[in-house]
């Protein structure tokens, strides 16, 4: 609850306007716009944390075939997307 009497009027405003204001903030609407895919991202880490560092190529494989099955015309349109993370030969250097 709040206590008026150790309040100044510009604590008072502030905290009542706050969760209004909250709701025209840009990175309020983005946060809520994506928060059931944080989540679910979040709840992935225990599983990722059991993996070896060896581990990581084949599963970063498996990921790429994964996406490739998912969405052939986007690697097909975009060449760039074959290698993810790979640098192009003209940046290589």
């Amino acid at each position: 609850m709040l206590d008026f009497k150790d309040m100044d009027w510009w604590d008072f405003v502030s905290k009542i306007l706050r969760p209004v204001l909250k709701w025209f903030d840009p990175n309020e609407w983005q946060v809520r716009r994506l928060w059931k895919r944080i989540q679910a991202i979040n709840a992935l880490e225990p599983e990722v944390q059991k993996w070896r560092d060896e581990d990581f190529p084949r599963k970063t494989e498996e990921f790429r075939q994964q996406l490739q099955a998912y969405s052939p015309k986007v690697v097909e349109a975009n060449p760039s997307h074959k290698r993810f993370g790979a640098r192009s030969p003209e940046m290589a250097g």
